[in-house]
């Protein structure tokens, strides 16, 4: 079954969204350019449909930043804008609100695959974790030692647990102090999805720039030693 890659967008964010540091939209479109260049070698090793959809840029400006030339079988699309209100909604919510444009249009069956990731970022160990995927009926997902968070930067589920989750997410994202899209999935897996959930055995190794600090993700960081270690477990048994 031919799966879906998913990049969420927001190359020149409003000055008005909460948090965020990484402002500078030339970088963020220089750092989409060269992480759309990985996902384009990704998406053709695996067969896979590429869309990147953009809040934040009309279809025309998208087109004009991101030419055909560079990236042909890539789709762009140009999601509503997220209004100054909505993003006192907080993190994740003008995410949300492109990944709902997405689904409503994408006509795909249910249990058709979503690969989702920001488009900024870049997952380094993407073929390793992809090969853990055998089961089209589940949410693949990662979490580091705290049970109450689940990485949305990355992850891959079915298309109608994606719709799901965000159907249950809407009216919650950003309603409470520190309850993000991170919080809100582990609770949907946790809540509706526990049988048909499998936690990554290892974790995503993160290419690109934080935009809420502005830090660069390092090639050899957390993740990489985590891996490292599991590795070594998986011998010594």
């Amino acid at each position: 079954m031919r799966a879906t890659l998913i990049l969420t967008s927001a190359i020149k964010p409003s000055l008005n969204s909460p948090g965020l540091r990484h402002t500078n939209h030339e970088l963020r479109l220089k750092e989409t350019l060269i992480c759309l260049k990985k996902w384009q070698r990704i998406a053709e090793t695996n067969n896979l449909d590429c869309i990147l959809v953009d809040n934040t840029y009309s279809e025309l400006e998208l087109k004009s930043k991101i030419p055909n030339s560079l990236f042909p079988n890539l789709q762009l699309l140009s999601a509503p804008a997220v209004s100054k209100l909505e993003l006192r909604r907080g993190a994740g919510y003008a995410e949300l609100r492109s990944l709902q444009f997405i689904t409503s249009i994408l006509n795909l069956n249910s249990d058709s695959l979503i690969i989702k990731c920001n488009a900024r970022y870049y997952i380094r160990n993407f073929q390793n974790l992809f090969s853990f995927v055998d089961n089209y009926n589940k949410i693949y997902f990662y979490t580091n030692l705290r049970v109450d968070r689940a990485e949305t930067k990355f992850f891959i589920s079915t298309f109608e647990h994606l719709k799901n989750f965000l159907k249950f997410a809407e009216d919650k994202v950003g309603l409470q102090p520190n309850t993000h899209l991170e919080n809100l999935l582990a609770k949907y897996i946790n809540l509706y999805a526990f049988n048909e959930s499998i936690s990554l055995p290892i974790e995503p190794v993160i290419f690109g720039t934080g935009g809420h600090t502005g830090q660069k993700y390092r090639i050899i960081n957390e993740a990489w030693a985590h891996n490292k270690i599991n590795l070594i477990f998986k011998k010594l048994r």
